[in-house]
């Protein structure tokens, strides 16, 4: 069972912050895909869905996502 927790989200926080690395409060998808790469392992092959990924956070369209996102 892979439930999130608090230490989880706390962990994905810093990371969300030390991937900024323009201190922007906010991540574009260059540092997004950092992010996922780095973190998660995704292989470079996973371009597309990661795109995918990032325009679906970023619903407004404004070409960067916020934690709070």
């Amino acid at each position: 069972e892979g439930k999130i927790n608090i230490d989880t989200i706390e962990e994905l926080k810093k990371a969300f912050d030390s991937t900024d690395v323009n201190r922007t409060g906010s991540l574009d998808l260059s540092e997004f895909k950092k992010l996922l790469k780095q973190r998660l392992s995704i292989s470079t092959g996973k371009e597309a869905q990661i795109d995918s990924l990032f325009m679906k956070i970023d619903w407004s369209s404004e070409g960067a996502i916020t934690w709070d996102e």
